[in-house]
C-alpha cells in the first residue's frame, strides 16, 4: 500500500547519509610495533553481484550497493524480473549525483540470466535475498568456483504465545506484522504457537483485528492490506492453501468472524487477511509469504520451543508474555537470527543490529560488520620479528 511503500523509501535518505561513516571499517591498520611493521588492509574482494528480491528492493539494495562503492568496490544489479523499475529508476539518480560510469550496473532479467551471471569468475561476491530454491541455485553455482557469498532466504517464522500472554495486544501485533506489505516479507510470522486454553480467545481476536483492515488498491491512500505482487505467486498461495485444507486445515477468513472461507478482497491479485487452524505445527513447513498466520495449540513452552526448532527455519522468531525476563531467556534459546519480545515490527531492534541466517535460512547474515566481510577480504603485510625458530 502507499502509505507503507512512503515510510519504506523514506528510509533511503538515511541509508545515503550514513554510508560515509562505513567507509571508517575498510582501509590499513598498524598492528606491528617500532621498527617492524605489520599492517592488516581490509580490501575489496572485487566486483559484488546482487540479486534482488522483488517485495523490497531499495531497502534490500541500498545497504549492500553503498557497502560497496564507499569500500571502491563496483556492483552489478539484477532485479527481480517482477520489479525491475525501482533499479532502473534509482541508477539514473546516482549517475546524476556523480557516480562514475561503469561503477553501477543494472541487469534486467530472469533465473537464466542471473544463473549466467553468478557463473562469472570476475564477479567475486554474490548477495542474493530471494528463496529457498533460488538460493540453492546460486549457492551451487558461487560455491562451485568458491566465490564469497551472502543468502538472505525465507522461513516460516514462529510466534510463540505464552499462557500469561496479553490477548488482545498479542492479536494487534501479529495482525499488522502478517498484514504489512501483504505478509510478503522474509521476516513475518508464520506459525502461531499457543496455548490450547488461550487459543480460542486468540483466534477470535486475530480474526477481529484482521476484520479492521481495508483491502483494496494499493494507491488509495486510506487502504491498509493490499493485493500480492502478481497472478503467479497470488497462484502459488492459493496452492499451499488447498494443501493445508487438504491435510485438514480451516482457513478462516477476516471479516467472517468464526466462519470458514467467508471474506474476499476487492483486487484482481487479492487474497483475503485469514488464520489457518486444525493442524498441528509440524504439517506447516512451508512458508506462505502471505496474510495468513497458522495457528497451533501446543501444550507446553518445552513443546513450543521443540516445535519452533525447524532445521529449515532460522530468520525470525517472536515471544509473548508478561514475563518479559522469561520471554528473553526463552528467545536466547530460539534457533533464529533476530526474535522480537512483544513486538513485530518491520524495523532492526536497534540501528547496530546485527543477526546470522540460521539453518535452511540462508548464509551470512543481517548487520555492517557482516556485510562489511562480504565486500572486504584481509591481507596482513608485514616483517617477523628476529630470531624466531621456526
Amino acid at each position: 500500500p502507499l502509505a507503507t511503500t512512503r515510510l519504506t523509501i523514506g528510509g533511503a535518505a538515511a541509508a545515503l547519509t550514513g554510508a560515509a561513516a562505513v567507509a571508517a571499517g575498510g582501509g590499513a591498520r598498524q598492528l606491528g610495533e617500532p621498527g617492524r611493521p605489520v599492517v592488516l588492509h581490509r580490501l575489496p574482494r572485487g566486483p559484488l553481484a546482487v540479486l534482488l528480491p522483488w517485495n523490497a528492493p531499495v531497502p534490500v539494495a541500498l545497504p549492500k550497493l553503498l557497502t560497496a562503492l564507499v569500500h571502491g568496490a563496483p556492483v552489478v544489479i539484477k532485479p527481480s524480473e517482477w520489479a525491475t523499475s525501482s533499479m532502473t529508476l534509482l541508477a539514473p539518480l546516482l549517475a546524476e549525483a556523480g557516480l562514475p560510469d561503469g561503477v553501477l550496473g543494472v541487469v534486467p532479467g530472469d533465473a537464466q540470466l542471473a544463473a549466467r551471471l553468478v557463473a562469472d569468475a570476475r564477479l567475486t561476491a554474490v548477495s542474493l535475498t530471494g528463496s529457498r530454491a533460488a538460493g540453492r541455485a546460486v549457492g551451487s553455482i558461487v560455491g562451485g568456483r568458491l566465490g564469497a557469498l551472502q543468502l538472505e532466504l525465507g522461513a516460516n517464522n514462529p510466534a510463540l504465545v505464552l499462557r500469561d500472554a496479553d490477548v488482545a495486544d498479542t492479536a494487534r501485533l501479529l495482525a499488522r506484522a502478517a498484514t504489512v506489505l501483504s505478509g510478503q516479507w522474509c521476516e513475518a510470522p508464520g506459525r502461531v504457537l499457543v496455548a490450547p486454553d488461550l487459543a480460542p480467545a486468540l483466534l477470535e481476536a486475530l480474526l477481529d483485528e484482521l476484520a479492521t483492515l481495508r483491502a483494496g488498491d494499493p494507491l488509495d491512500g486510506s487502504v491498509t492490506l493490499g493485493p500480492l505482487a502478481h497472478r503467479e505467486h497470488l497462484a502459488c498461495v492459493q496452492g499451499q492453501l488447498a494443501r493445508l485444507r487438504q491435510t485438514g486445515g480451516l482457513v478462516h477468513q477476516a471479516g467472517a468472524g468464526s466462519g470458514v472461507e467467508g471474506g474476499g478482497h476487492p483486487s484482481a491479485f487479492g487474497l483475503p487477511a485469514s488464520v489457518v487452524t486444525g493442524l498441528p505445527a509440524a504439517a506447516v513447513d512451508e512458508e506462505l509469504f502471505a496474510p495468513v498466520l497458522t495457528l497451533h495449540e501446543v501444550a507446553d513452552t518445552a513443546a513450543m520451543l521443540a516445535a519452533a526448532t525447524d532445521p529449515v527455519g532460522g530468520l525470525a522468531a517472536y515471544v509473548f508474555s508478561a514475563d518479559v525476563e522469561a520471554a528473553m531467556a526463552l528467545g536466547a534459546r530460539l534457533p533464529a537470527g533476530e526474535v522480537k519480545v512483544n513486538a513485530t515490527s518491520v524495523l532492526d531492534l536497534v540501528p547496530d543490529s546485527e543477526q546470522s541466517f540460521w539453518g535452511g535460512s540462508g548464509l551470512g547474515g543481517h548487520g555492517q560488520r557482516l556485510l562489511d566481510d562480504l565486500v572486504l577480504g584481509s591481507r596482513i603485510v608485514g616483517v617477523d620479528p628476529p630470531g624466531r625458530p621456526l
